[in-house]
């Protein structure tokens, strides 16, 4: 059973409550207001997992959440594995179980167009300094590009800021992503794509990923 949320703490109440009636097992895979509502909601007999990303701790919805109705909670990095257990280390089973990558799905390099590609998959929240992104780009063609200066591009992949609530209900969010995208206007060498599963496919095409997050 599926009860997709439309936002961080918007949902038909009514169709959570039918689906909640009917499972043993609820899984939670964002720490918001849907893990909020399942953890004082949820029957005696059922088991409550979570998962956690980083983004989650920047609301107040897991210091609300009734953890006591918490069978695990699942973390993506050790450093939340740390923190948490900092925080609830008294009330839930804290694991790390990391990303992956299935290397069997993967498309074999096409090294005569990656070799100009570079890449940033996910760019929200503004955290991860997209506008450095660019900003290194166009130092790296002038610098290095040369004679092939034209022909390198830069891929953006991920949801778009403009669709995400969080992210519309912040203005200095906002206002970042205005800017980043009056940056880019009308360039051809720097391409913005939407978010879907076919990310093998789209690494075959991408040379370097770039990563210039504040806290990384």
């Amino acid at each position: 059973l599926l009860d997709n949320w439309t936002g961080s703490d918007k949902h038909n109440k009514e169709l959570s409550q039918l689906h909640l009636n009917r499972s043993d097992f609820i899984f939670c895979e964002w720490c918001l207001g849907n893990a909020l509502w399942y953890s004082k909601n949820k029957l005696p007999h059922q088991k409550l997992i979570i998962r956690l990303h980083r983004w989650e701790m920047t609301k107040d919805y897991w210091k609300k959440i009734n953890w006591n109705n918490v069978d695990g909670l699942i973390c993506i990095s050790p450093y939340l594995v740390n923190l948490m257990k900092q925080n609830l280390s008294n009330y839930v089973n804290i694991v790390y179980i990391q990303n992956y990558i299935n290397p069997l799905l993967f498309n074999v390099k096409k090294s005569n167009v990656a070799k100009y590609n570079f890449g940033m998959l996910g760019y929200t929240p503004k955290l991860k300094n997209p506008i450095k992104t660019i900003e290194f780009f166009d130092d790296f063609k002038k610098k290095y590009g040369g004679v092939d200066a034209d022909k390198y591009k830069l891929f953006f992949k991920g949801f778009s800021p403009f669709k995400q609530e969080q992210t519309k209900q912040n203005k200095t969010e906002m206002d970042y992503y205005e800017k980043m995208f009056n940056m880019i206007k009308d360039r051809k060498d720097i391409i913005i794509e939407g978010f879907n599963d076919n990310i093998c496919s789209w690494f075959s095409k991408i040379g370097y990923i770039l990563s210039y997050s504040d806290i990384e």
